[in-house]
């Protein structure tokens, strides 16, 4: 039986002739057969040449013919091209093609269109077989185990879309994680493919297609708004550097969440820049806030009112937009069919209310987040998710964080929140909207807080400085004015002295239980006696809103996260550090109310641990900002020169804090390397990080004598391969590399011998000479009088052995006796 392959360019049309002319011998002949490949023509190329150098053949164009000697058991046999199939077919089998040139084109094009719906079939087929890959980045939030039933119900991806579930977070969260996998598979749902765990860094987010990114949980603490917007750069880096390496192409990411949410946003799409396009930020939950504050006054029900749109940033200063809402299905006077709305501004007739306290409720929910929990990420998260997918309700207004060009006057390179609507797979601006426009107070006080927020994270500024609106009711304003905020410049606190908040807050029922939280209710009465008190003391001082201000100031800082209780220690130290004593009243109370002190009143005897001392600082750090004058720089300076050769060394560190470099510390294995980067020059592809090296951490084959050089940019492939070679020249040559090293040491010693010292020099010299020969000389009395000692005692030891060698020889001679004369 005689089996011929047929391999060719889609659109090639000698493939085409060759393949009618086998067809009819098959059809005709018993004992023929053939089979068919085709390629599509931006591989047949690739393809061809492959084939080629397996079978150690030679051919250059389309088709490639060659027969299968399946009776024999070869590999095959090449006939040839065209021209060698068709003399083929004539000298055996007497048949031959008369096909014209322009029928052979068409049959080219044909088998092209076939080829490319034979590709698009498997494609889908493949998509089918293949699930969906959806991971879950800090899986151990709470959010996670709301939004996981949402995902297996089918109605985010669709019904025939299958899922495979990763859950992605650090090694100490595995056993939680494990217990979530159990409980996902207990739901049974058709939708799930499989659920799995991931703690490894280098595996994360393989071929995923959809990552979600949740609020990430601070391993250590975090007393600044400064040091918490740069906490969130290296982790956002991280993921950035591993989605955009190991997932798929056309990966969709979303982040929620309820801190930062602008923020971790912009810093991935600049940490994976090539799906940046791909990255959104949820701001959902914040407009079911607001629907649900405007049903709750209209006393409908939230799904009712729609088109409400959130400007600006999703988990901050943000402007809620009520132009466009409207509300649906509302029972009033006028009644209509099922599609019949109304404004939501033209039922709502208590300007105040919209004015204060819709404003202030959804502002006190934004800065707390205390009803921003689970239910409403996941749920938020989720209804994203199917919009993506499957488009926005037509007609419908939704708000969504994505990366501003322009639009409406939004400054460009922020994440902004603003309209949009889902289409096709994707979202689109609505820059069409009409009457939307927002003033330029709104607009700059919006902006300045996100430009702020990703200059303080990037490193570019220091401290992060809210913008000062000078209209403050034109939009999210707080009733209280921030003159009468500022209590570092106010002159309530420090009207008081620290006796009186002594008395008032640390009395015996306070000190009994100062380790505890103390609520916030408790707290406020406590703080009204306190300036009531110092009222009466200094009548006419005290404003009448001190306590509101005060408590307003110690629930920011000792209770960012809304809690509603606060230790009480800290809060007397911040009021004791802020009062009007004079500094060593404060220090001297500030002392006893840490030390252990177990009465509550001045005890001299009290001891302060090192650990109280450590709490005493951390506490005190929150409540106020530390500052120096240019004199105490100056003298600090002079006293310690030393600190002087760090300055290039910090400066260094902080220009390279955003580098990284693509290598694994040989050290503490950390990957990748990020800041300073140090490579030994003596072994060979040996790479230290930044806190490995100042750290002084060294492996069994690197030793801190090795010389090192240090990199502060990512190094080019050039430089990496000179690095090498210089490596092992050091390597091979080691008495060239050793002499040339000691060569640099006497030129250093040589230029240390300068002629211009000074005249006392010498002196200073013989004195330190004398010293050097005092110090020898004590060393020698002292070890002089260490062996005398040792040998008094050894003697001592002698001593007391010879006499009880003569009082065991007498016991002896007297045992000898009693044997030689037994009575």
């Amino acid at each position: 039986m005689a089996k011929f392959v047929i391999a060719g360019r889609g659109d090639c049309p000698y493939y085409a002739k060759a393949e009618l002319l086998a067809d009819y011998l098959q059809k005709n002949l018993p004992d023929f057969r053939i089979h068919k490949i085709t390629q599509h023509p931006d591989v047949w190329e690739e393809w061809l040449k492959d084939t080629c150098e397996k079978n150690k053949w030679k051919h250059k164009n389309s088709p490639i013919i060659w027969r299968e000697l399946l009776d024999r058991g070869g590999k095959g046999m090449l006939l040839g091209g065209y021209n060698e199939f068709l003399e083929h077919a004539q000298l055996y089998y007497g048949v031959t093609s008369s096909m014209t040139t322009e029928l052979m084109m068409v049959i080219a094009q044909e088998n092209l269109a076939a080829h490319m719906e034979r590709e698009l079939e498997e494609e889908s087929l493949k998509d089918l077989i293949n699930p969906l890959q959806v991971w879950i980045a800090s899986a151990s939030a709470p959010a996670c185990c709301n939004l996981i039933p949402l995902l297996t119900t089918g109605e985010v991806f669709g019904m025939e879309t299958e899922i495979s579930i990763t859950l992605f977070d650090n090694k100490q969260s595995e056993e939680w994680l494990q217990s979530l996998v159990s409980e996902t598979e207990y739901l049974v749902s058709p939708a799930v493919r499989s659920v799995s765990i991931c703690t490894k860094v280098e595996e994360a987010f393989r071929h995923a297609q959809v990552v979600i990114i949740l609020d990430d949980s601070t391993d250590y603490e975090v007393h600044t708004l400064e040091d918490c917007l740069r906490s969130r750069v290296p982790l956002c880096r991280l993921y950035g550097y591993l989605i955009e390496k190991n997932a798929d192409d056309s990966v969709r990411v979303i982040v929620g969440g309820k801190t930062f949410v602008n923020l971790k946003t912009a810093l991935l799409m600049r940490y994976a820049p090539k799906i940046a396009h791909n990255i959104i930020a949820v701001a959902m939950g914040v407009e079911g806030e607001a629907k649900a504050a405007l049903a709750r006054k209209l006393k409908t029900t939230p799904s009712c009112i729609k088109d409400v749109i959130i400007w600006g940033n999703i988990s901050g200063n943000n402007y809620i937009d009520l132009r466009k809402a409207r509300v649906y299905r509302y029972e009033s006077a006028i009644w209509g069919p099922h599609n019949y709305s109304r404004p939501v501004l033209s039922l709502i007739f208590d300007s105040e209310w919209l004015k204060k306290e819709f404003v202030e409720t959804l502002k006190k929910l934004t800065e707390t987040g205390k009803q921003f929990g689970g239910i409403l990420a996941a749920h938020s998260i989720a209804t994203t998710l199917k919009y993506w997918y499957h488009g926005s309700p037509p007609g419908e207004i939704v708000s969504l964080g994505v990366m501003s060009e322009g639009q409406f006057g939004i400054p460009e390179g922020i994440v902004f929140s603003m309209p949009v609507k889902f289409e096709n797979g994707t979202w689109v601006v609505l820059t069409d909207l009409k009457d939307v426009e927002i003033s330029e107070q709104i607009m700059t006080t919006i902006t300045t807080d996100l430009i702020q927020e990703k200059l303080v994270a990037l490193g570019d500024v220091m401290n992060f400085q809210p913008y000062q609106s000078e209209n403050k009711d034109s939009m999210n304003s707080d009733p209280v004015p921030d003159e009468e905020k500022d209590l570092a410049t106010s002159d309530d606190v420090d009207l008081i002295d620290s006796s009186l908040i002594w008395s008032v807050l640390l009395h015996q029922s306070f000190w009994e239980a100062r380790e505890s939280s103390l609520p916030v209710q408790q707290l406020s009465q406590a703080l009204q006696e306190l300036f009531q008190r110092a009222g009466v003391e200094k009548p006419g001082l005290i404003r009448s809103r001190a306590s509101e201000l005060t408590l307003s100031l110690l629930t920011t800082v000792y209770d960012s996260a809304g809690t509603g209780f606060l230790k009480l220690v800290p809060v007397v130290a911040a009021l004791i550090a802020l009062s009007g004593d004079s500094p060593l009243t404060k220090y001297r109370a500030l002392f006893q109310l840490y030390a252990k002190n177990s009465r509550g009143i001045y005890d001299p005897g009290t001891r302060m641990t090192r650990r109280m001392l450590r709490n005493l600082l951390t506490d005190l750090q929150l409540a106020l900002s530390p500052a120096i004058k240019e004199e105490k720089f100056l003298s600090w300076v002079q006293s310690e020169p030393p600190i002087l050769l760090w300055l290039p060394t910090c400066y260094r560190l902080s220009a390279t804090e955003m580098v990284t470099h693509p290598v694994r510390c040989s050290v503490c294995r950390t990957f990748p390397i990020t800041g300073l980067r140090y490579r030994c020059l003596k072994c060979l592809n040996f790479d230290i990080c930044q806190v490995c090296f100042l750290s002084g951490l060294y492996s069994k084959s690197h030793q801190q004598s090795h010389r090192v050089i240090e990199h502060y940019t990512q190094m080019s492939t050039k430089e990496s391969t000179k690095l090498l070679f210089r490596t092992l020249r050091n390597n091979l040559l080691q008495g060239r590399w050793k002499r040339k090293e000691t060569m640099g040491r006497r030129w250093l010693l040589a230029q240390a011998n300068v002629k211009d010292r000074p005249n006392h020099a010498p002196a200073r010299l013989l004195k330190k000479q004398l010293n050097r020969y005092k110090d020898k000389l004590q060393a020698l009395c002292i070890s002089q009088e260490e062996k005398s000692g040792k040998f008094e005692t050894k003697i001592q030891e002698l001593t007391t052995n010879q006499d009880s060698l003569e009082v065991k020889l007498q016991q002896m001679g007297q045992d000898l006796q009693t044997l030689s004369f037994p009575s």
